[in-house]
């Protein structure tokens, strides 16, 4: 919810309005939202970001007809959750389609056009709104590809592609969480390889095709033996899988929770099952060659004893290390490294290699440090006063 209040763009008070109510509101129910209890670990509403630009039209007034409503953010919200249309299993399963391409425009007629060939289909794109779909189009052109409805007319919204600044920005399916649906994959892929900016998308579009091949192949044999190189795709050992939605590809845990990690990844690394961890306990006990995931170690104060795994798939937080002596760290890191609390790097291995950001806020003195040769992300150093033969990563992704 966070995030999407960010990168949305909405205005503080209607972050502030939306953030207040839907910490206090569970998941969405016919009768609407059950109150969040204080302490409770129950699941937040679902975020549907078309039925929450629309509120935002509501009570600001810029949708239609210019009339602001008031009321609670839990009743509009699930107003909006209710009105938003959707698609039948037999409008899914038609692929054949065209492209639509809405030029760059300031003008309202075009964006409310935009807008409203949206709202019956239930994408959960916030460009449903018509707020939204007119700052989009300011900012550049905006394609849809459709399929067709009942009668054979090319209107049902199944692949979005953003552009601004004459690039692609953005591109977003009907899936849960604007996920793109297997079946729209490629056609999705050859679209952003024509158009600038499309580069990065090309590799998602491959990604997701091999993640759907392997999803058939274990659905029906989930036990079966895969090669090296498919493992370390299903792990993300080298690097995340990166979807077109929003958050991280669902089928990828899903696919996990079908195998038995250790033993793939005891295959993976040459190694037995005993020296794969999965918990932060096994991942201390010493003798780790992998650990799958993140290992958060935020309440460390003192690595007197510590010993790390080889390497760490996920990220590896390390929050409130103030000094470290000694610390040697796994030879990977898959995603972020976080030592925000670290003043002095005197006498730390550093790892040779980190997928993702390298945080080191606190960090003063470097002097003679040598940092990862890799950092795949943003490398924080923004409190650094001494640094006599520090030696850099070759390269800094971020």
């Amino acid at each position: 919810w966070q995030k999407c209040l960010l990168e949305e763009g909405y205005p503080g008070w209607f972050t502030y309005y939306v953030w207040e109510s839907v910490v206090r509101m569970g998941p969405y129910r016919e009768d609407g939202f059950p109150k969040r209890s204080r302490g409770t670990v129950a699941l937040f509403p679902e975020l549907n970001r078309e039925a929450l630009a629309q509120v935002y039209e509501r009570l600001s007034g810029e949708g239609k007809g210019g009339r602001k409503v008031e009321g609670s953010f839990a009743r509009l919200y699930g107003e909006q959750m209710r009105a938003c249309g959707g698609m039948s299993p037999e409008l899914r399963r038609k692929v054949q389609g065209s492209w639509v391409r809405y030029e760059k425009s300031a003008d309202e007629r075009r964006s409310r056009e935009l807008a409203t060939s949206l709202q019956p289909w239930g994408t959960g794109w916030c460009t449903a709104g018509e707020s939204t779909a007119h700052t989009q189009l300011t900012g550049g052109d905006f394609w849809v590809y459709r399929t067709p409805d009942g009668s054979g007319k090319h209107v049902v919204p199944r692949i979005a592609i953003r552009m601004e600044d004459g690039r692609v920005a953005e591109v977003r399916g009907v899936g849960k969480a604007q996920e793109m649906e297997p079946e729209m994959v490629e056609i999705a892929g050859r679209k952003v390889a024509e158009l600038p900016g499309g580069e990065r998308y090309v590799q998602i579009a491959a990604d997701m095709k091999q993640m759907t091949a392997l999803e058939r192949q274990l659905l029906t044999g989930p036990h079966a033996r895969l090669d090296d190189a498919t493992l370390r795709f299903l792990y993300e050992v080298d690097r995340n899988i990166v979807g077109f939605g929003h958050g991280h590809d669902p089928r990828v845990r899903e696919l996990q929770a079908l195998r038995n990690p250790k033993e793939d990844l005891a295959q993976l690394f040459n190694t037995t099952p005993e020296h794969i961890s999965l918990t932060r306990e096994e991942a201390l006990s010493g003798d780790i060659v992998y650990h799958h995931g993140d290992l958060d170690l935020n309440a460390l104060t003192s690595v007197e004893g510590l010993t790390l795994p080889q390497r760490i798939g996920g990220s590896l937080y390390l929050g409130r290390l103030a000094s470290a002596d000694g610390l040697v760290l796994p030879r990977e890191v898959g995603d972020w490294l976080s030592l925000p609390e670290l003043i002095s790097g005197a006498g730390i291995t550093f790892p040779r290699r980190v997928g993702g950001s390298l945080r080191l806020n606190s960090l003063t003195k470097a002097d003679g440090l040598t940092l990862p040769r890799e950092v795949g992300g943003d490398l924080t150093l923004n409190s650094l006063v001494s640094a006599g033969e520090l030696i850099f990563p070759i390269r800094v992704g971020g």
